[in-house]
């Protein structure tokens, strides 16, 4: 692939650098499949790359903690009780961020919808997404010729 002189954020490498961590992870090839069709079906639906890279990441590590827990059949088999014992310490003990918690909340939500077809548990559905409040307002926000007059 050759690099965009316009990618200065190397999205390129990155998605790349993503795809080979889900080859190399020791999630097991249904989880791997999964999770690389998951990716496929995001890019069909007009997902950024970056979003893509997003999800391949965050799916990736979710299988590793997964399995850490003893969880061991693949991510579309989780259940309510498997992403508690998942979540709830991140929450607790690492004190992971209501942003952060709210990803995997979308990871779990998107991922169920389409390895079902649109026919996610109950318990997915059920899934809160709770905004939270930004400290930066849009009338924060520098207007154009804000910015220019500052250069």
């Amino acid at each position: 692939m050759t690099k965009s002189v316009d990618d200065i954020h190397c999205i390129d490498a990155g998605y790349l650098n993503a795809k080979q961590r889900l080859e190399n992870a020791h999630i097991g090839n249904e989880n791997k499949t999964s999770i690389e069709n998951f990716s496929i079906a995001l890019r069909r639906e007009g997902a950024a790359k970056t979003t893509t890279i997003w999800y391949l990441y965050y799916t990736t590590w979710m299988v590793e903690q997964l399995q850490a827990l003893g969880f061991n059949e693949s991510l579309d088999k989780l259940d309510l009780n498997t992403y508690d014992r998942l979540l709830i310490p991140f929450e607790d003990e690492r004190k992971l961020s209501s942003n952060n918690i709210i990803n995997y909340k979308k990871l779990i939500k998107k991922f169920f919808r389409w390895s079902t077809g649109g026919n996610s548990p109950r318990w997915v559905m059920d899934l809160k997404l709770k905004s939270v409040e930004s400290p930066v307002q849009p009338s924060d926000i520098l207007t154009k010729y804000e910015l220019t007059r500052l250069s």
